[in-house]
């Protein structure tokens, strides 16, 4: 698998990375329980099943928060988007994206990869690529979660001083 960042855009919603995984909520306080129940998904459930397991809490819920899951790392991406949240991706030097907002219960598309850079949230504004930006694990607060290609570390030595 090609190794990817994951840079957070500061926000009041949350953003979870658990391995090739990262969700994005914008809203996490609308609907408490839902939200802890989309955490449990992505970090009990297996990438290959996680959409399944997400359209079933949609399905469920009276209310759900705007969410988006990327799976699949920058090589072979797949999003799941529910509400006013969207998703861009620049793959081959040209940009796609979509909404979920523009589907009547859930948008889920895989994007044909490798993907340079791949924004999921509610403010798609790219951030600058800093190098030293990197959600490994866990969760942070924040409004958008772009996985961009990480550059290989320098195998150059340093020079001396």
């Amino acid at each position: 698998m090609t190794a990817f960042r994951v840079a957070v855009t500061s926000g009041t919603g949350l953003v979870r990375r658990a391995g090739e995984v990262v969700v994005v909520v914008l809203d996490p306080a609308r609907a408490p329980a839902l939200t802890g129940s989309l955490l449990a998904a992505v970090d009990d459930t297996p990438p290959e099943r996680l959409f399944r397991a997400l359209g079933r809490i949609v399905i469920d819920a009276d209310t759900a928060p705007a969410f988006g899951v990327l799976v699949g790392g920058v090589e072979e991406p797949s999003v799941f988007l529910h509400g006013d949240i969207g998703f861009t991706a620049l793959v081959g030097g040209s940009e796609i994206g979509g909404r979920g907002g523009d589907s009547a219960t859930w948008l889920e598309r895989s994007i044909p990869g490798p993907v340079t850079r791949l924004g999921v949230g509610g403010d798609l504004t790219a951030p600058a690529d800093e190098p030293w930006t990197d959600l490994r694990e866990g969760t942070a607060p924040g409004s958008a979660a772009w996985l961009m290609t990480a550059a290989a570390p320098s195998t150059e030595a340093s020079p001396a001083t």
